[in-house]
């Protein structure tokens, strides 16, 4: 696989956030996050693998760039339930 490593860097994030904001877990049904070793979930990992090296890509044109985060920014503002807390989770807890 392409990007193995850091599909486990967002799986691990992922586990973060259901472990800090289990109700957020409800907002990958569609995905079948009750299952996060599912062929569907990981295939979800995936699509963030291929997002965040399309931003990578981008770094170069800040343009281009801003308007995939904005499309992206708009797309998870969408999903019912969503909070902007989920997305500030990291491996690193810059909370402590």
């Amino acid at each position: 696989m392409k990007h193995f490593w850091i599909l486990e860097v967002i799986y691990a994030n992922v586990c973060r956030i259901f472990e800090r904001f289990p109700e957020s877990r409800a907002l990958f049904t569609r995905v079948s996050g009750e299952d996060m070793n599912s062929p569907k979930f990981r295939a979800h990992l995936l699509r963030i693998t291929e997002g965040l090296d399309n931003m990578i890509s981008l770094l170069d044109d800040s343009q281009v760039l801003m308007k995939e985060i904005e499309h992206l920014t708009n797309q998870h503002a969408a999903v019912d339930g969503m909070k902007a807390r989920y997305m500030r989770v990291s491996i690193i807890d810059l909370d402590t």
